[in-house]
């Protein structure tokens, strides 16, 4: 599991991707996006949220990426998309969401589903509620399978 954006994580461990690599992968993940399916109950709770709240997604991917999936599957509830297109550190698409919307720290809940989404959120001071969505998390839970405090 990555515990930050992907390149950021092939960067530690030593391989540098060029633009060519990064095209390369992008053309590949957007072909395998054809194949991605939202999860059960997602659109209707996406529904359900945009009638009380205003819905952002702040993502490592990429626009394109997001923007193919959503026509796909209908999904339109989503007032903002902040992309690794605008800015690879999820700290700092939050500070952007909250300055575009005028809003406070208090007044957002961030659903995340890495590591590297609870550090942001607590780098930048937000609540966040932490979603084990998929197989291979288990070393971010203790054994009772619930989500290990960062701290």
């Amino acid at each position: 599991m990555f515990i930050d954006n992907v390149f950021a994580c092939l960067q530690r461990i030593g391989f540098h991707v060029d633009d060519e690599g990064e095209e390369i992968y992008r053309r590949l993940y957007m072909e395998g996006l054809a194949t991605t399916k939202p999860f059960s109950g997602i659109k209707k709770m996406l529904t359900r949220l945009k009638k009380i709240y205003k819905l952002a997604i702040i993502t490592s991917n990429y626009k394109t990426a997001v923007t193919k999936f959503f026509k796909n599957h209908g999904i339109r509830e989503f007032d903002i998309i902040l992309s690794s297109d605008v800015n690879r550190r999820k700290e700092n698409k939050i500070k952007m969401l909250l300055d575009k919307f005028s809003i406070g720290k208090n007044e957002v809940i961030f659903v995340g589903d890495t590591v590297g989404d609870i550090e942001a959120c607590k780098n930048a001071g937000i609540r966040i509620i932490a979603v084990k969505q998929a197989a291979g998390y288990s070393q971010d839970t203790g054994e009772d399978g619930k989500w290990k405090s960062l701290g």
